[in-house]
């Protein structure tokens, strides 16, 4: 019923005019004759709440809030230390507690959508910073994983390819500034090749599967730590590392080129590390923490609990024991006499295959149409000649054979194929067989104009001027022998190194290094590699011609105009002959065939890699 209708019955029956005794009258009446006013009590709330349940629940309460006042007092106790927790892991106690306030949370979460933004414009995360990318991975596991790698090789092959040159090496660092050999050690124990599988080992398993960023947090946060101790030394690194270079090439007496391609490499390698893989692991390790910090807050080493011992510097000067003055003079004689320890390693092994060579007997067999008839057996260009061909016959196959096997790799200079290469290289052999023809050709017409004997005083002094311009035409001819000769065995073991250090490391160019080579002896007749393994037969040949290249320098036996002294030729002679009885006596015992003074330095190979 609306309200006007009511209004309209009260004003009908005239309810109105009634006066409040009149209305109470009036109800009475209503009760007494049986009528009832409905009433709805409202129902109370809390009438049937428990208040022991509340007070048991409110002590719950108080307990938790103050257990949490405790939680967040403790950071502020311990940041002031190191934690003693292991150092795979960071200790929650480490890291500080965030200021709390609408203004503080406030600059956190613009810091984290920074944090987000810069990890994606970088190509290292999506854009929620949960997953990496595949990209990032990619160029992980080839660009920085091989920069890491190259630190280590060129500390090896500085200090631990001969150890009295790495000694040498250290003292004279020492002398300089304790720092530089510590900077050098430490930056090549960073590559570590469990820890650098632990990141890539998915990426390589599980390609098509996106790696979550938190799930490899841990070994990410152990090689941060170790470039965060050496990023404010980078600039030094690169110096100690120069250094080291140029003190290597004063005791090798090698070829400057080698080593300022070497010195670039150490550059570039240097840059990858400290400007592109400590910036990726920076903005990792904010991301991981939700925060953003300054590179160099010295909270990060809060964090990462760094102690004073892994921080540069604490290094003194080595300490070498004292000798007498006989001792001293001992040592100078014996390094007088002893000159060829100090050559590199892998000259030394090279000059052990060539001292095993009968010259004499090779002359026959690679001079068989008689070219170099008229050069006399002591002459150098000669000597020169047969060890080229010996090195045609037994190790240039490597250059040009189908059975080692080489995967096309895609750099940033772009795709290369060492196939080519070294197929491209072996066309300049043509052209060193060309001027040892040249050479022959002028000595020919040398003792011919020589054996032609003037009868009268005018045809002597045509005679004399004749022979005076050939023998300078000899000189120059013999000078461009040795030059090209010299630069092509320079581009081979430019060519071999590369592969070697592949197939010590990363394994990426030469697919079968442990495959057995096999030679047909009716048709490619008998090889010295046959049943050797590739990467053997290319350690011997990266050993002959380092040691061919060398003979040929300036501090080598072959250089120089005049010929071989008679002294020379009887040790040649004497080196050979116990070459063959060495290999008379290994095939009666019934052993393998080897390479001459080839096992030793694979096997040290081995146990160094």
């Amino acid at each position: 019923m609306s309200t006007e209708r009511i209004d309209k019955t009260r004003k009908n029956i005239g309810a109105e005019q009634l006066n409040e005794s009149e209305k109470k009258q009036l109800f009475n009446k209503f009760v007494e004759a049986g009528g009832q006013v409905v009433r709805n009590p409202r129902h109370r709330a809390l009438a049937d709440f428990d208040r022991d349940k509340q007070q048991q629940f409110r002590n719950k309460f108080d307990g938790h809030a103050q257990k949490l006042k405790e939680v967040d007092k403790r950071p502020q106790q311990r940041t002031g230390g190191v934690a003693r927790a292991g150092s795979g892991q960071m200790a929650s106690a480490s890291i500080p507690a965030p200021a709390r306030g609408i203004f503080n949370s406030i600059i956190r979460l613009i810091n984290r959508w920074q944090i987000r933004i810069r990890l994606y414009t970088m190509g290292v995360c999506d854009f929620y910073g949960e997953f990496l990318t595949k990209k990032f991975l990619e160029r992980f596991n080839t660009e920085m994983k091989s920069a890491l790698l190259e630190l280590q090789l060129v500390y090896l092959d500085i200090f631990k390819q001969s150890h009295r040159m790495g000694v040498a090496i250290v003292d004279e660092l020492d002398r300089l500034n304790p720092l530089y050999y510590e900077l050098i050690e430490m930056s090549s124990g960073v590559f570590d090749r469990g820890l650098i599988n632990q990141i890539v080992e998915h990426h390589l398993n599980f390609p098509h599967i996106d790696q979550k960023a938190f799930e490899i947090r841990e070994p990410l946060t152990r090689l941060f730590k170790k470039l965060y101790v050496l990023y404010p030394y980078k600039e030094f690194i690169l110096l100690a590392f120069d250094r080291a270079i140029g003190m290597q090439m004063k005791l090798e007496k090698g070829k400057n080129s080698l080593y300022a391609m070497k010195r670039k490499k150490i550059k570039n390698d240097v840059a990858v590390v400290f400007n592109r893989l400590y910036t990726v692991l920076y903005w990792l390790f904010c991301n991981y923490l939700g925060e953003l910090y300054l590179m160099k807050d010295p909270v990060i080493a809060r964090i990462l609990q760094i102690a004073d011992t892994d921080v540069p510097g604490r290094r003194g000067r080595a300490k070498r024991p004292d000798s007498g003055p006989e001792e001293d003079e001992t040592e100078k004689a014996g390094e007088e006499v002893d000159e060829q320890d100090q050559l590199p390693e892998e000259v030394r092994k090279g000059l052990g295959i060539m001292n095993a060579l009968d010259l004499k007997k090779l002359r026959s067999v690679y001079d068989k149409s008689g070219v170099f008839r008229y050069v006399r057996d002591n002459d150098k260009i000669l000597l020169a000649h047969i060890l080229f061909r010996e090195f045609d016959e037994e190790y240039s196959f490597i250059l040009t054979t189908n059975k080692i096997k080489y995967n096309v790799q895609f750099t940033h200079q772009g795709k290369v194929d060492y196939r080519i290469r070294l197929s491209d290289l072996y066309n300049d052999l043509r052209r060193c067989m060309g001027v040892f023809k040249d050479y022959a050709d002028i000595i020919e017409s040398y003792e011919k104009a020589r054996n032609e004997k003037p009868t009268s005083s005018a045809q002597y002094i045509d005679y004399s001027n004749r022979l005076t311009g050939m023998d300078k035409k000899k000189t120059g001819v013999g000078k461009n022998v040795r030059t090209t000769v010299r630069d092509f065995m320079e581009k081979v073991i430019v060519e071999l190194s590369t592969l070697i250090a592949d197939m010590n490391g990363e394994q990426r160019i030469v697919d079968n290094p442990q495959d057995v080579l096999g030679f047909e002896s009716s048709i490619e007749g008998t090889k010295k590699m046959n049943d050797r393994k590739v990467y053997e037969a290319i350690l011997a040949a990266y050993y002959y011609a380092s040691a061919f290249r060398h003979r040929l320098s300036s501090e080598g036996d072959l250089f120089g105009e005049e010929e071989i002294n008679e002294e020379e030729m009887k040790k040649m002679a004497a080196l050979a002959a116990e070459g063959e009885s060495s290999e008379n006596e290994g095939s009666s015992s019934g052993e393998d065939k080897k390479a001459p003074s080839e096992g030793g330095v694979i096997k040290e190979l081995d146990d160094l890699f």
